[in-house]
């Protein structure tokens, strides 16, 4: 998988993330830029919108490949990275 393919994949987990939450009409995601690799020491940067704004989050890439590949305890962290996302911001609580 290359780290565009993975973006594209993300974008997709995300706002289904978001839907199944119950925040996709009040939050959507804007983007997922890729890492130029897929390293360990590497992010890809995750852009949402909503009423308030805008805001980039980093999603470190070994979660992000982790969660892909569905691996039980990265898919927990990734909620656990998802709605750490969402606290704090008005139009979602």
């Amino acid at each position: 998988m290359t780290p565009g393919e993975a973006a594209d994949e993300l974008r997709e987990e995300i706002e289904a993330a978001l839907v199944g939450i119950g925040r996709a009409s009040a939050v959507r995601v804007q983007s997922v830029e890729p890492p130029e690799d897929l390293g360990a020491d590497t992010c890809f940067q995750v852009t949402i919108v909503s009423e308030r704004g805008s805001g980039a989050f980093d999603l470190p890439t070994g979660l992000a490949m982790a969660y892909l590949a569905d691996e039980e305890a990265a898919v927990d962290e990734f909620k656990l990275w998802l709605q750490s996302l969402l606290v704090g911001r008005d139009d979602v609580d």
